[in-house]
């Protein structure tokens, strides 16, 4: 075992445990690229008051479990794993190596969402395909309490992630979990014959594995699902399929919102420059990228 584990496993004294842990990351060539020594100690931190809520000396079996914490975090496993939940929009969510772990500019799109019905009616009625752990899902549905949600998803495990928060956060009665193939027709043609929507939100698999692979984290390449980021030639091929088939979903007033990668405005806005779309609108994040695509018809 590396020395620093192993005097970490003898110690009970939380804060040189935590100080052994940080020096222990730090180790890790798979993490830290800059400010290594702040970031290890926030996450040993993070991670002993997982395991102990108190600067309470730490039992044999709570250090067994840091350390096995601290191991997992040492080859890249996102703390978000490693805790099974992280926060979104002011909620708690369960996360698992099935589900991407929401990103800061998804919550932008939640922003951006509200703001857009601000000045228009409020959904009664939002798909969100491709829901993943449901984090927007449901927290348009904590947002919109009025709102009926259906959360689509093709991976079973995802969508028992998305059920344990949909129980989690209490919109039960609000919210449907479906398995959806957004590659097959007749998903598409069943899903229209059962439902309409206001609002339908996507923020789809978008990677071009095949020239942007190599730009991905560790964490993303070795823990997230690929099934999750894998978007095709040019990242586009799952916003081919919304601009086909959203629109037999969509209120006459309904609107498509997506997230997008921050080069892709031109080319996926493009796939809604003609009919039945009528005009798209590019959105930048905040640190000025295009990352968000509102559709209407």
């Amino acid at each position: 075992m590396n020395p620093w584990l192993t005097e970490l496993a003898q110690t009970s004294c939380h804060h040189k445990a935590v100080e052994l842990g940080a020096r222990y990351l730090a180790s890790s060539p798979l993490l830290y690229s800059h400010d290594w020594r702040r970031l290890s100690l926030f996450e040993a931190r993070l991670l002993c008051r997982h395991v102990q809520t108190s600067d309470q000396p730490l039992t044999p079996p709570q250090s067994q479990k840091f350390v096995g914490f601290l191991q997992r975090r040492w080859s890249a496993e996102p703390v978000d794993y490693i805790l099974g939940t992280t926060e979104f929009y002011g909620h708690r969510f369960a996360v698992s190596s099935h589900v991407l772990i929401p990103r800061p500019e998804t919550e932008e799109l939640m922003e951006l969402i509200i703001h857009h019905y601000q000045s228009h009616p409020t959904p009664r009625s939002i798909i969100d395909v491709a829901t993943g752990s449901g984090c927007l899902a449901i927290s348009l549905a904590k947002y919109y309490p009025e709102a009926q949600v259906v959360g689509l998803d093709i991976c079973r495990d995802a969508l028992l992630v998305a059920g344990e928060n949909v129980t989690r956060l209490s919109v039960n009665s609000q919210t449907t979990l479906m398995t959806f193939d957004m590659n097959l027709h007749d998903h598409w043609q069943k899903l229209a014959e059962q439902w309409t929507a206001d609002l339908v939100i996507c923020n789809p698999p978008y990677v071009d594995f095949h020239s942007e692979k190599s730009l991905l984290s560790e964490e993303t390449l070795r823990f997230e699902p690929h099934l999750a980021l894998d978007g095709g030639a040019g990242g586009l091929s799952y916003y081919h399929k919304l601009a086909r088939f959203v629109p037999q979903l969509l209120t006459p007033e309904g609107v498509l919102a997506m997230e997008i990668g921050h080069r892709q405005g031109p080319a996926v806005s493009q796939l809604f420059d003609s009919p039945p779309w009528r005009k798209a609108e590019i959105h930048n994040d905040l640190s000025g990228k295009q990352r968000f695509i509102i559709a209407y018809l």
